[in-house]
C-alpha cells in the first residue's frame, strides 16, 4: 500500500497532503515497530531475577 500510495505521491507532486499523508503513515509504521519492540523489551526485564 505505501509504495503505491508513494507512486501516486511522485505521479501528483502538487498535492502536498497526499505526500505528507504518505510521510505519517511511514512515521507510524516506525512507530508501531519500536511500541513492540519496548513491549518485548519489558518483557525480558520482567523475567531477569531479582
Amino acid at each position: 500500500m505505501e509504495k503505491v500510495t508513494g507512486e501516486v505521491a511522485d505521479a501528483f507532486p502538487i498535492n502536498e497532503n497526499l505526500k505528507e499523508a504518505t510521510d505519517a503513515s511511514k512515521i507510524k509504521a516506525v512507530t508501531d515497530v519500536m511500541e513492540e519492540d519496548a513491549e518485548k523489551a519489558k518483557a525480558l526485564i520482567q523475567k531477569l531475577p531479582v
